[in-house]
């Protein structure tokens, strides 16, 4: 029903809502691609071959160079690897087609011949999550999980629901998914503790009104992101776990097209639409996972009071001041004296303190009510 509807997208591009950087183009033309996965310093890039025998493969590209494509695996005709997981310790990548899961150990030769790991038929496209050696998936409304390394992968089931569920990621112990709801297909965010043998949903985020078929989610530190596709008004949103309850998301863009799957790569978050090229957009809170907060310095009052912010360092620093845009808002040199911001619009700022070479010492997520 989806994947219909997907197709149909993968056919014409529609009017660009809002600027978008082209990361590459090219896959455009030679296979559709449908889900992303960052590994080191590669992107892993599923798709299914529009041209030749409909073929589901995976192929692999460096950050520093995405027309050089390797392929990783291929699988039988099928609707494509739509969801890519993958277990750091065992360097596993589980590739899911439309109702299949195989198993890649990427430490063998490339292509690496996969293993179909399920006995029945899955809802791929309701969510694929690696955590812990521990796969979670999706049959019906109902959450099932198996470890990867139990050769009989013997399921268990997690939760079951009367609505239809698209899961999302582990944080915390906690599986994230979301539900949807009605004619119009409403969106709720819920996460329950996958320690429990009966666990109670606990609702994140009712959504603000947000509807439609969510595509992938990916998470980054605290930060979840979600691609959702609702006919003419898609969207690509964020939620900070570390915020209170209930969490309403942050609108990151409308992308040109039906969005589909996402990652990141130091600072930039890259994603697939229907128009078959990946996108790359900054977005500097995803610097929580390198440098941020890895600081040897105090910034205070934070939120900021009285328009003034004051570092306590011994040394005086080059700064830079940026907004969630990436858009450096005030630059300058500290000298130990308060940064004032009584030009500055209220909102989350992220402050990079340099040393002399131009090297970021650190970066701290700053608040101006």
């Amino acid at each position: 029903m989806k994947l219909k509807l997907l197709f149909g997208l993968l056919m014409f591009q529609s009017v660009v809502a809002q600027a978008q950087e082209i990361f590459t183009d090219s896959f455009a033309g030679q296979g559709a691609p449908f889900s992303l996965h960052t590994i080191d310093d590669e992107l892993y890039v599923g798709l299914f071959d529009l041209n030749a025998n409909n073929m589901a493969y995976i192929q692999k590209v460096p950050f520093n160079d995405p027309t050089n494509k390797t392929t990783v695996a291929e699988a039988p005709p099928a609707v494509g690897f739509i969801k890519l997981a993958y277990d750091e310790d065992s360097n596993t990548l589980i590739g899911g087609t439309a109702s299949t899961l195989y198993k890649l150990n990427l430490n063998d030769a490339l292509p690496v011949q996969g293993e179909a790991i399920n006995n029945s038929a899955i809802n791929t496209q309701m969510g694929v999550v690696l955590s812990n050696s521990v796969l979670y998936f999706v049959r019906g409304n109902t959450i099932l999980k198996y470890s990867i390394n139990d050769t009989n992968y013997t399921e268990t089931i997690v939760f079951e629901n009367n609505n239809s569920i698209i899961i999302g990621e582990v944080f915390n112990n906690e599986l994230y998914f979301f539900e949807r709801t009605g004619t119009t297909n409403n969106l709720a965010l819920y996460k329950i503790n996958i320690d429990d043998s009966s666990p109670d949903p606990i609702l994140v985020s009712n959504m603000d009104g947000y509807a439609g078929f969510v595509q992938d989610v990916y998470l980054k530190n605290s930060l979840l992101y979600a691609t959702i596709e609702l006919s003419a008004n898609h969207s690509i949103i964020k939620f900070d776990l570390d915020n209170a309850l209930p969490i309403s998301p942050e609108f990151l863009l409308t992308p040109d097209n039906a969005p589909l799957g996402i990652t990141s790569y130091e600072s930039n978050l890259y994603y697939i639409t229907g128009s078959q090229n990946i996108f790359l957009i900054e977005d500097p809170e995803l610097l929580n996972t390198k440098d941020f907060k890895r600081e040897n310095s105090i910034v205070y009052p934070n939120p900021v009071v009285n328009d003034r912010l004051y570092i306590s360092s011994e040394s005086s620093h080059r700064f830079q001041l940026i907004d969630i845009n990436g858009k450096i808002v005030l630059q300058g040199t500290h000298n130990r004296e308060a940064i004032t911001l009584h030009n500055i619009n209220s909102g989350v700022y992220f402050l990079k303190l340099f040393n002399r070479d131009g090297e970021v010492l650190e970066t701290q997520k700053v608040i101006k009510n």
